[in-house]
């Protein structure tokens, strides 16, 4: 493929992403499930008023201001943010897979998998956290790959910089900051000594500084606001004791909660959005995968963490490693969460499934049989994508009753 050919399919991509996210961006015109409590923060924000999510860190709320402040208090307002860095979001995952070594075509590949994915989309045209947290977590990610390859110290310190958004965005990446302090450690950006021991000591150390420097001012400098209104740092303290005790309650109560096993094979979605217009057309937005990129991501994450011996014989382990590693540090964590939650907490991860396919789809490229099953596997995400759209959506085409119909509770449902 020459060039022209591969700048042509990124365009058309991007293209793809941005309007397929931007149609009916502003469907349902009120807020919808969680939206309730970021949008009337961000109100709160906007009108010079405390907080009213204190639970939470104020980053991605602040966005949400902002694009009230830009488009005005309404839908556009509230989820232009989430849909920009969603758009974003599906480059960076091209980026990624260019950084971690990957071809144009397995890049493309690894983009248009995550772009048709169903969680992906819906929660970049929501007014919501976690779109935030798995942006800023997968930029951090990028960079910490780059550094692999450069060894540049400013995409270490760009690394940092994007943990430090994402821990402003939500607690969750808590689990990343430590995991890439970790690999920080065994991919050292100081050699301050020939010595080994004292090396691994000293870049240690100042790995520690700079993550609580870079990582923690971004944090607190996030907190400007609500230091604003006069609060200090002991005030501040005692907002991350009751935030702490919050998250730490007994198991969520929730008819849309599910435990963290459930959630890959997709057994219990989220409806966001369900009721019957006047013209009798139900109209619905269900946070789920997409089958193809799920279940497919899921095989071939497997099917790297079993031939992890193969690609070590031919010293060609990290990137395997790295995308198993990435997964794994955005999804076992909620294994210890005692109060369970809901499959949409997997989001961050979802990079990793269509990462994972874009692998095997490169490594299989020269054999007729299993370009043929890349190209199927592609456009059944497609396909899938498209069929499910108005499901994503909330467009009222559906007959009354329609989608209960089709939901039993398990994404198998459907197909009874």
């Amino acid at each position: 493929m020459t060039l022209r050919k591969q700048v042509i399919l990124l365009i058309l991509l991007i293209l793809f992403t941005f309007l397929s996210r931007g149609l009916f961006l502003n469907q349902p015109a009120g807020t919808v499930f969680d939206e309730v409590h970021y949008v009337k923060a961000a109100r709160a924000y906007v009108a010079g008023q405390p907080d009213t999510n204190w639970e939470h860190p104020p980053l991605g709320k602040m966005c949400i201001a902002l694009g009230i402040t830009i488009f005005g208090d309404n839908a556009l307002g509230w989820r232009f943010f989430s849909y920009l860095l969603g758009c974003l979001a599906v480059i960076l995952v091209f980026l990624l897979a260019r950084a971690l070594g990957l071809g144009w075509g397995a890049a493309l590949f690894a983009g248009v998998f995550y772009a048709t994915d169903f969680m992906v989309f819906i929660q970049g045209r929501m007014a919501m956290l976690d779109l935030y947290v798995a942006f800023f977590s997968l930029l951090a990610l990028f960079f910490a790959a780059r550094f692999y390859r450069t060894r540049w110290r400013l995409d270490f310190l760009f690394t940092l910089i994007a943990l430090g958004f994402a821990l402003a965005s939500k607690w969750s990446a808590a689990y990343l900051v430590v995991a890439l302090g970790v690999f920080f450690l065994v991919f050292p950006p100081f050699r301050l000594s020939r010595r080994a021991g004292l090396s691994f000591l000293a870049n240690g150390l100042l790995v520690f500084l700079a993550f609580l420097v870079v990582v923690g001012g971004l944090y607190l400098l996030c907190y400007s606001y609500y230091f604003s209104f006069g609060n200090d740092l002991a005030d501040l303290v005692k907002l991350h004791t009751d935030a702490w005790a919050w998250h730490t309650r007994a198991v969520i109560d929730h008819p849309y909660a599910s435990p963290w096993w459930s959630w890959p094979l997709m057994t219990k979605g989220v409806w966001y959005a369900y009721l019957t217009n006047p013209a009798g057309l139900t109209e619905g937005i269900l946070a789920i995968g997409n089958p193809i990129v799920w279940y497919g991501g899921g095989i071939a994450l497997l099917t790297l963490l079993a031939s992890l011996p193969w690609w070590a014989r031919r010293r060609g382990a990290f990137l395997p490693g790295f995308v198993l590693f990435a997964f794994l540090v955005n999804y076992l964590p909620w294994i210890i969460s005692s109060k369970g939650g809901f499959i949409f907490y997997m989001l961050p991860g979802i990079p990793f499934y269509a990462l994972a396919l874009a692998i095997l789809v490169q490594k299989g490229w020269r054999r007729p049989a299993a370009r043929v099953i890349s190209w199927v596997v592609l456009v059944l995400a497609v396909l899938a994508f498209l069929a499910f759209y108005p499901l994503l959506t909330g467009l009222p085409v559906y007959p009354e009753g329609f989608l209960k119909g089709i939901w039993a509770g398990s994404f198998l449902g459907i197909f009874r």
